[in-house]
């Protein structure tokens, strides 16, 4: 059993009944799913304490902490934007809580940006459309949130190293010493 092995001496060595348990559930998780979750982590696991949170609530919690001055912060209103592998979230904040009926769903995640940067090497230099892991780990070594989207949109026209936005990667060659995914040859510019 998972959580058996994963309270085992040889991974946390932790013994459920003196341990608090903090698990992230979906924002539209089922009844039904959390009631058995609960049952299994205190009357099979035997834990202490046991909190099911969403992780748009932990991230804005965490926000909370790195940027107090924000808006968010201060009033506990705002939008929460929460993108995964196969969909993405938009969840809108009152008064610190969530207001579960206007979240919205967007079938849209990291594996579609993923698949696309697939496509278009595939079709532009070695095909490599079997790299899943490679590929994402050049997206997410190479990604940056805008902070003016309107400018990185036109510095990412400009040609050769007159963009700031342009970064060259280094694929992985299989010698001992190296990173197996490779290597981001350039250091973060521009809004990043």
């Amino acid at each position: 059993d998972v959580w058996q092995r994963m309270c085992h001496a040889d991974v946390l060595g932790v013994k459920p009944s003196e341990t608090n348990l903090l698990v992230t559930e979906p924002l539209f998780s089922c009844s039904e799913l959390k009631d058995n979750l609960a049952e299994f982590v205190f009357e099979e696991m035997g834990f202490h304490k046991y909190c099911a949170v969403p992780p748009p609530l932990l991230a804005y919690v965490d926000h909370k902490a790195w940027d107090p001055e924000s808006v968010l912060s201060r009033t506990g209103c705002g939008i929460l934007f929460d993108s995964g592998f196969s969909f993405s979230h938009v969840v809108p904040f009152y008064e610190g809580k969530i207001v579960y009926r206007a979240c919205k769903r967007i079938d849209l995640g990291g594996k579609a940006l993923t698949n696309l940067l697939k496509e278009n090497l595939s079709t532009r230099q070695w095909n490599v459309m079997e790299e899943s892991v490679l590929i994402n780990a050049i997206k997410e070594r190479s990604s940056f949130v805008s902070q003016d989207l309107r400018e990185d949109l036109l510095a990412s026209r400009r040609r050769g190293r007159a963009n700031p936005i342009r970064r060259r990667y280094a694929l992985p060659t299989g010698l001992p010493d190296e990173d197996r995914l490779g290597t981001l040859l350039d250091e973060p510019g521009g809004s990043a």
